[in-house]
């Protein structure tokens, strides 16, 4: 009897390339998930505070000081990233609606506010394309706990990603999806808890690049993945705040009351009326009024040492807000300073200048990841072929700051009046803050009016 071998199909298999991809991404993440939770930590204000051991008493060892600086810097930045939608430049159209169609599709008014600020805390997020159920093409927002890529910054394009999600608390049985230029992998861990990873699905989409978009925040030349808002000299000046809060809290606990000793007193004379012992504490409390003289008629003598004042602790966080201030470019009304007079309306928006130009330059640097979404996405529901024009994508952002809406609306009708721009154009309805589903809605109700 010949037994005949069942050759193993190549597509149930990952090929020695694939897993030496699957290895080098899979590590390049998990090296990277330090850093990760580490960021994650001061936002959230769960970092662990070094201390030195000195100031400090055994017994505060475990009290816990939380400085959110960091959460204030990225929150308030992360309030000021909204997208608006999305224009072809070249074609002249003001926004188009098959892309807002997607958008609106996935979700992505709610999850695009999740990946920035993710790649406000971590440097980066991303967006995985794929084939829906219904044609429409789907859009995930996925961070750096899941996601790691291969960028090549001469093509400026990710080569290859690769997801982790899923698994036990122990860590086993973990799916994930390795994204090649030509296939989409689905990955799942063998079932007797090994560390194999086993085919569970190839698509086979033969679009020549890679489903993966990454929005990164702060690029450097070097550095394409980005950078965190929460920068080192901003964690060290949190560490310090917290410490100077924790010497504040020891200060107020032993510190802060009054000492008194009295000269010529012994211990008989600290007894209740029922003859009683009392404690030193029940003695401080009950204010003592009043002792009589010691059996050899020396007046006892009450002596007294004033509280430790505040205020150096206090003049110190005040010094780390300034900094703070600096590093952040908040207005320092944000990291809690007050003044005695209420700062005008013209203060507070001079104050949030520098805020609002960080906004927008953080809006230009995440620009790219929504727009190379929005043409994987296009090409996805245009059966891989990328329509004419759908190249020249532009994203339009909410403005991060300017004039109230009333100034802007006093400038457009000037405009109109002058003749600078016609009164029915779109522009006019866009730098009035109109979005892009509203002014279509508008154009038709103008067309439809009886008085068009």
């Amino acid at each position: 009897m010949t037994v005949t071998a069942i050759p193993i199909l190549t597509l149930q298999v990952l090929s020695d390339a694939e897993q030496s991809l699957v290895t080098r991404l899979n590590n390049q993440r998990s090296v990277a998930l330090a850093d990760v939770e580490l960021r994650d930590a001061y936002y959230n204000g769960n970092q662990l505070i070094r201390d030195l051991g000195i100031s400090i008493p055994p017994q505060m060892r475990g009290l816990r000081t939380i400085v959110g600086w960091p959460q204030v810097g990225v929150d308030a930045l992360d309030e000021l990233l909204d997208v608006q939608g999305f224009r072809f430049t070249g074609g002249g159209e003001s926004g188009d609606a098959d892309l807002m169609a997607i958008w609106q599709a996935n979700n992505l008014d709610e999850e695009s506010q999740l990946a920035h600020l993710d790649a406000l805390i971590h440097g980066s997020a991303f967006t995985c394309v794929g084939s829906g159920p219904d044609g429409v093409p789907k859009i995930t927002v996925e961070s750096m706990h899941a996601m790691s890529v291969i960028y090549d910054p001469w093509w400026r394009e990710i080569t290859a990603a690769l997801r982790v999600y899923g698994g036990d608390e122990f860590g086993r049985n973990k799916k994930a999806t390795l994204y090649l230029p030509d296939e989409t992998i689905s990955l799942s861990q063998s079932v007797s808890g090994s560390a194999e990873w086993v085919v569970e699905d190839r698509d086979q989409h033969n679009m020549g690049e890679c489903m993966v978009a990454r929005l990164s925040n702060r690029q450097r030349t070097s550095r394409r993945e980005g950078q965190s808002e929460i920068t080192t000299q901003i964690m060290s000046t949190t560490d310090a705040g917290c410490r100077t809060l924790l010497g504040l809290e020891a200060a107020r606990e032993f510190y802060a009351a009054a000492k008194m000793f009295l000269l010529n007193a012994d211990e008989s004379k600290f007894v209740g009326p029922d003859g009683t012992k009392k404690t030193a504490w029940e003695t401080y409390i009950g204010r003592i009024l009043a002792v009589g003289a010691d059996e050899s008629g020396n007046p006892v003598d009450v002596k007294r040492f004033d509280g430790s004042d505040p205020t150096p602790f206090t003049r110190i966080m005040a010094e780390f807000r300034q900094e703070m201030t600096s590093l952040t470019r908040l207005p320092p009304y944000m990291l809690g300073e007050t003044t005695q007079n209420p700062a005008s309306a013209e203060s507070i928006r001079a104050a949030k200048d520098g805020l609002v130009l960080r906004a927008g330059r953080r809006q230009q640097g995440l620009s790219g990841g929504w727009e190379d979404t929005q043409r994987k996405a296009r090409r996805v529901a245009n059966n891989g072929r990328l329509p004419a024009g759908a190249d020249r994508i532009q994203t339009i952002w909410v403005p991060a700051g300017g004039p109230t809406p009333a100034a802007i609306t006093d400038s457009v009708v000037k405009q109109i009046q002058v003749g600078a721009i016609p009164a029915e154009s779109d522009v006019a309805l866009e730098r009035m803050g109109y979005s892009v589903e509203e002014r279509a809605r508008i154009v038709k109700e103008r067309a439809a009016s009886p008085t068009a």
